[in-house]
């Protein structure tokens, strides 16, 4: 290494380290079905969804589930790469109890104003429970990595639990889930990275109305609880508070086309997240999305496609979140 290159590495190392240094990222949304409808779908009865999201609501299921997934969005002529959203699988054990493994996008950004993209993936080994006649319970736990700016954190353990109540017209969905904590060596070719993920817990409630569900679903984000230390100081900058990064509200609706192997959804996401200074920049979201039964048989036997599309353009304004449209693509096979 030259002279030059010492001196210069020598200064970047001994720059105070600013509040810009702290990597944003949101929440994002892990199967196209709920998508549509701009939530996580805690309360949607979608048996590749509730994988991801609520895997209590499989315990009664007697079927094989196997699900996968894409993403990739665009942002004023740019473009994401196509990544993975999604992938799991569900084997029944009995009438009461099964278990299975997934793996998801959790936290996301594709835009950041810079380099530093981010990508947060978490893997779960998860064991369903019918509780009673209309409760069922979850628990799974598995490893969480980061991919940030080009780099690939430690693994972490992520814990997950999720909790149901259903009857004929009615169902309640709760799931927390704690990413983790990680370490970046040589983060950016100088710096030295340990950041914590917060968790997040989600409350959802649907209703069914003949063929339309209406649904409804909060979600809260423990920013408090996240962290980002570059070369052992912390540069989290002071982060706004109040409604929108903290509290994320989605409404939607979904609607099964009688006689026909097709839904359609639409709904819309209240909420933003913090920017590199932490600033809460709040967006509305609108979401549109459709599900194709491709084929069902007479033993159940069932290959489905979803497809949604959530839009944070039409609404996006100066001080807000930037404009971004996201697609999901998803594919469901029971069997």
């Amino acid at each position: 290494m030259g002279l030059k290159n010492i001196l210069f590495l020598s200064f970047i190392l001994t720059l105070p380290l600013s509040a810009d240094k702290f990597g944003p990222y949101d929440l994002g949304f892990t199967h196209a079905a709920p998508a549509g409808m701009a939530s996580l779908g805690v309360a949607l009865n979608d048996t590749g969804s509730n994988l991801y999201n609520n895997p209590s609501l499989l315990a009664s299921n007697q079927k094989y589930i196997v699900d996968g997934g894409l993403t990739f969005s665009a942002n004023q002529g740019s473009y994401s790469p196509l990544k993975p959203l999604s992938a799991g699988f569900y084997i029944p054990i009995d009438s009461r109890t099964g278990w299975g493994a997934t793996g998801k996008q959790t936290y996301y950004q594709n835009f950041p104003g810079g380099f530093d993209t981010m990508t947060n993936y978490t893997f779960s080994f998860f064991w369903s429970y019918k509780l009673s006649e209309k409760w069922n319970g979850s628990v799974g736990i598995g490893p969480s990595v980061i991919y940030r700016g080009g780099f690939q954190s430690s693994y972490s353990l992520s814990p997950t639990a999720s909790l149901s109540y259903k009857n004929e017209k009615h169902l309640l969905g709760l799931m927390m889930q704690s990413p983790g904590k990680f370490r970046l060596e040589g983060y950016r070719g100088v710096d030295n990275l340990k950041e914590r993920l917060p968790e997040y817990a989600a409350v959802g409630y649907s209703y069914q109305l003949q063929q339309t569900l209406i649904y409804s679903e909060v979600r809260k984000i423990f920013w408090e609880r996240s962290s980002f230390a570059l070369n052992g100081q912390n540069t989290k900058p002071s982060l706004d508070r109040g409604f929108g990064a903290e509290i994320k509200l989605s409404l939607g609706a979904q609607h099964s086309l009688k006689d026909s192997p097709f839904q359609i959804r639409t709904g819309f996401e209240l909420g933003g997240f913090y920017d590199s200074k932490g600033v809460n920049r709040r967006s509305l979201g609108l979401a549109m999305g459709f599900s194709w039964k491709v084929f069902r048989t007479e033993e159940d036997e069932s290959l489905s496609l979803h497809i949604a599309i959530v839009n944070y353009s039409i609404f996006s304004k100066s001080g807000g979140r930037q404009p971004e449209s996201i697609l999901y693509l998803s594919t469901s096979y029971l069997f």
